[in-house]
């Protein structure tokens, strides 16, 4: 065998080889890149998992009040819109709680601190155990009256 020949057979074997390999490995899916750079969005307003709350539904108040506590164990953020008509020289405080066991209350931060004149505003407050509820003490005895409602959210 001569030389040509030679590489005539080794080109054949290299060729078979790369035919045979070529059946053996996977075949790797192939994907387009994107156009463009892809934009986040946000998500659309009032989308995802949410509920209403109402932990005071225009309560007339003359001494310190609570709520009763609302499950938000699948909540991790509450934005809480209060309502205050305050009528004869008083200053309110309310504040967010938070239990495990709707018995036992830890204090959170001030929904509102100091208020005496009437005011409707909303704040948005990150959620904690199980339960929450709002609690107001009075610095006098005069009544207001007081609403506070959430959308609990994630």
């Amino acid at each position: 065998m001569n030389r040509k020949q030679a590489f005539g057979w080794t080109l054949v074997l290299a060729l078979a080889l790369l035919v045979a390999l070529a059946n053996v490995l996977p075949e790797q899916p192939v994907q387009a890149g994107p156009l463009a750079i892809p934009t986040p969005i946000a998500a659309p307003a009032g989308g995802g998992d949410w509920i209403m709350a109402t932990y005071l539904n225009t309560n007339t108040v003359e001494a310190g009040v609570h709520s009763s506590g609302v499950h938000c164990a699948a909540y991790t953020a509450a934005d809480v819109q209060h309502v205050l008509d305050i009528t004869d020289n008083q200053t309110v405080t309310c504040k967010l709680q938070f239990s495990n066991d709707d018995s036992n209350w830890s204090d959170g931060l001030n929904v509102f601190a100091t208020k005496s004149a009437d005011e409707n505003a909303m704040q948005q407050f990150q959620l904690f155990g199980r339960y929450s509820r709002i609690t107001c003490t009075l610095g006098t005895a005069n009544e207001f009256t007081v609403t506070v409602k959430a959308k609990l959210h994630n």
